[in-house]
């Protein structure tokens, strides 16, 4: 069997979640370790799993991320452990500014890295995060993104398509009902959950969400998540039943939003996949979501989900009605959502596929070390 090593050293988000997944499906398959940080927020969870652990405490400040690569004896400790287990190849399942540095310091092990935005939104933070991934993209053997939409994108980041791999966001579960259980929010509740960044199209949703309660004013809406809202407050002046969790959302306080939701709203002007999406499928949830990136990949229109152009308040407040309308279609979309996702996007089969990128980068290394044959 071979030796697989996890390396996620995020303290927060859906990337915890997503990386244990993954690699709690590798463990019936691969000899399993993880290397995370000690401050991740889903800590028990990792401690709880039977996957071998190596935690490290990263940095918890700009400051102390500059002087992690000051002095890089927390980095160069944390390989030396690594290398001891002996793995055959390294998956980094999120992007973290320690990656290029593991990667060059275990250069001879090969490395898969999940590419979750080929193409960073802007801002000074966002080409911070592009200049470590191009860091880490060459130094990667294989590269796998989450749909096949990305593909010009990661293309366009110079990695060749044939080092490329396709593999779907799993489903995302917190505590959620089990078959046959509901929610207990109905579908006059709308939810927007994340941070708030001005792809998400929130503006979009606040004037659509007023169309809706011309209709229906019992209607209400959450939005939940940290982020300036200063450019929508124009939008939310005078909006009755809108109520704001403007915060970073805990991941115990998860469930409680989700079930008290009926919908949920992705009203993006741009997107490479959502684990809002992959959330709303762990809990039944129907989704009514913009038709851009890979949205359309994750939501079939009219069985999964409804999809509706960006920036179009009218298109989505007529979705949203159609939902409240007709609650009986409403919940056949959040459920079939819910089995695409555990039948399709489950983490045993997406692990399995992960399994197979993974022999393929080992090959790849064997290939590339052996060199070019004598003539």
């Amino acid at each position: 069997m071979l030796t697989i090593g996890v390396i996620y050293l995020g303290r927060r988000g859906s990337g915890g979640k997503f990386s244990l997944e993954l690699a709690h499906g590798l463990l019936p398959e691969a000899h399993v370790f993880a290397a995370i940080s000690s401050g991740v927020e889903n800590r028990q969870e990792w401690e709880k799993s039977s996957l071998a652990l190596l935690q490290t405490a990263t940095f918890d400040s700009p400051l102390t991320a500059a002087l992690s690569f000051v002095d890089q004896t927390p980095i160069r400790r944390l390989a030396g452990q690594i290398r001891v287990l002996k793995p055959d190849v390294l998956i980094f399942p999120m992007l973290h500014p320690w990656d290029p540095t593991l990667q060059t310091l275990l250069a001879d092990i090969p490395s898969v890295v999940i590419l979750h935005d080929p193409l960073p939104h802007p801002g000074i933070r966002d080409l911070f995060h592009a200049y470590l991934q191009d860091q880490t993209l060459a130094r990667a053997t294989r590269c796998v993104v989450l749909n096949q939409a990305l593909l010009p994108a990661v293309q366009s980041r110079g990695v060749s398509l044939d080092r490329v791999d396709v593999l779907p966001h799993g489903i995302l579960t917190y505590g959620t009902p089990g078959a046959g259980e509901s929610s207990k929010g109905s579908v006059l509740d709308l939810l927007f959950f994340g941070r708030v960044t001005p792809y998400k199209g929130l503006d979009t949703l606040l004037q659509a969400f007023v169309k809706v309660q011309q209709r229906y004013p019992e209607a209400r809406l959450s939005i939940v998540g940290e982020g300036s809202l200063h450019p929508y407050r124009k939008f939310m002046t005078g909006v009755q039943n809108l109520v704001v969790t403007n915060r970073w959302i805990l991941e115990n306080e998860i469930a409680g939003i989700f079930h008290s939701a009926g919908m949920v709203i992705l009203p993006y002007t741009s997107a490479s996949q959502s684990g809002v999406v992959a959330l709303a499928a762990g809990f039944g949830l129907p989704v009514v979501a913009s038709r851009v990136g890979g949205l359309p990949e994750q939501i079939e229109d009219g069985r999964t989900g409804l999809l509706v152009e960006p920036n179009s308040p009218e298109q989505l407040a007529r979705a949203i009605i159609s939902l409240i309308e007709d609650p009986v279609k409403a919940a056949g979309l959040g459920e079939n959502l819910r089995q695409e996702f555990l039948t399709q996007r489950n983490w045993s089969s997406i692990a399995r596929k992960m399994l197979a990128i993974c022999r393929k980068a080992i090959e790849a290394r064997q290939v590339a070390q052996a060199g070019p044959e004598d003539g």
